[in-house]
């Protein structure tokens, strides 16, 4: 077993691979990761929207990440969006809400 949370971007599929020290390993599509990216900016678009805001369509190409830590990764998107820290048991609530929704 790995002592850490291994990540890897597959450019070519578009998922983020997170392989978590107990021995999972999910695979997360891009889209939803930045669909759910749980910065403040991000959290106010998760909501009802306001109808007279105008909201630019966030860019959901994955560039890069970094781990923040041993408790979290850090994703970098194409428009330089760079704030939402994923916490490892965000990564795994996200992974099993989207295993619920596909049965």
């Amino acid at each position: 077993m790995p002592k850490t949370n291994i990540v890897t971007n597959d450019k070519e599929r578009q998922v983020l691979i997170v392989k978590f020290k107990d021995g999972t390993s999910v695979e997360l599509p891009w889209g939803l990761l930045r669909d759910a990216c749980p910065c403040a900016e991000c959290k106010q678009t998760h909501g009802p929207r306001d109808p007279l805001k105008l909201v630019v369509a966030p860019d959901k190409n994955l560039t890069e990440f970094q781990y923040a830590g041993n408790y979290a990764v850090h994703l970098t998107w194409g428009d330089g969006h760079r704030f939402g820290i994923y916490t490892w048991p965000y990564l795994r609530e996200l992974a099993e809400k989207r295993a619920a929704s596909q049965t």
